[in-house]
C-alpha cells in the first residue's frame, strides 16, 4: 500500500510552567530560550537589557568566537537517538528501527555525549530512538541531562512491558513527554501493531494524572482515508 505522510504534534495536557528563561552570548547579542514553550529568540544587547527588566533570566557564561559572527554559538536543540532498538514495527517508521546496532554507545559514552552538549551550551535535548526506554540506563542519561540544566523531552511509543517504566518517567519528570498515537484505534493498531493504541493511551493517562507534560505525536498518512483496513 502506498502511503503519503506528514507529522502532527497535538498538545493534550500541559501544566502551567513558570521556568526561568535562559540566555546565551552571541556576537550579535543573545539567544534567549524559553523552557516553558521550547521557543527561542534572537536579541541584540539592547533588546536583551530591556527584556531582562520584566523577565527572570539565567545568563550562561559562554564566550562566542569572533570568527563566527554570522552564525549561532551552537545549536539551540539537539536530538539524541539513544538506540535503534524498538518493541514495535511501525509501517511509518522513519529510520527502520527494530534491532539495536552492534556499535551503539554504552551508558558511559552516552552520558559523556550529554555532558558535551551541556559544555556547548545547548538549551534543549530531545531523546528518541527506536524506543529510548529500551536503552539500558536510559533514565540515568535523562537525569544527567536534567542535572546539567538542559530542557529535556522524551519521544516514546508509550508501549511498555510493565509499569516501572512509567514510574521512572514520572520520577524524572521531563519537560515534555511525546507519545506516538496515529489516529483512531483501528488505524493506529494497523500502523503500529495490535494493542498499541490501548497501551499508549493508558500511558498518556498515567503520565498526565501524575502531572507530567504530555503531547501526542501523530504521523498523518493516507491510511487514515481508508474506510476499512481491518
Amino acid at each position: 500500500m502506498h502511503m503519503n505522510s506528514s507529522c502532527l504534534v497535538l498538545r493534550v495536557d500541559c501544566n502551567k510552567m513558570t521556568k526561568t528563561f535562559k540566555s546565551r552570548n552571541e556576537n550579535f547579542g543573545k539567544t534567549v530560550f524559553d523552557p516553558n514553550t521550547f521557543k527561542h529568540f534572537l536579541m541584540s544587547k539592547e533588546q536583551f537589557e530591556e527584556f531582562k527588566k520584566n523577565n527572570p533570566v539565567e545568563e550562561l557564561d559562554n564566550e562566542p568566537s569572533p570568527e563566527s559572527s554570522s552564525i549561532l554559538y551552537s545549536p539551540v536543540r539537539a536530538y539524541f537517538d539513544l538506540t535503534l532498538e524498538c518493541n514495535l514495527r511501525c509501517k511509518t517508521c522513519l529510520n527502520n528501527s527494530g534491532n539495536k546496532l552492534s556499535d551503539e554507545l554504552n551508558l558511559e559514552q552516552a552520558i559523556k555525549v550529554v555532558e558535551g552538549l551541556a559544555k556547548d551550551f545547548i538549551f534543549d535535548v530531545r531523546f528518541s530512538g527506536g524506543e529510548p526506554t529500551l536503552k539500558q540506563g536510559w533514565e540515568d542519561i535523562l537525569k544527567r541531562a536534567k542535572e546539567l540544566g538542559m530542557a529535556i523531552s522524551l519521544n516514546s511509543n508509550g508501549v511498555y512491558e510493565n509499569s516501572q517504566t512509567i514510574d521512572k518517567i514520572i520520577r524524572i519528570n521531563p519537560d515534555e513527554v511525546s507519545i506516538s498515537i496515529d489516529g483512531h484505534k483501528y488505524h493506529n493498531d494497523f500502523i503500529r501493531g495490535k494493542g498499541s493504541y490501548e497501551n499508549a493511551t493508558e500511558t498518556v493517562k498515567a503520565l498526565s494524572s501524575a502531572g507530567c507534560r504530555v503531547t501526542i505525536n501523530s504521523v498523518i498518512t493516507s491510511i487514515l482515508d481508508e474506510n476499512d483496513i481491518r
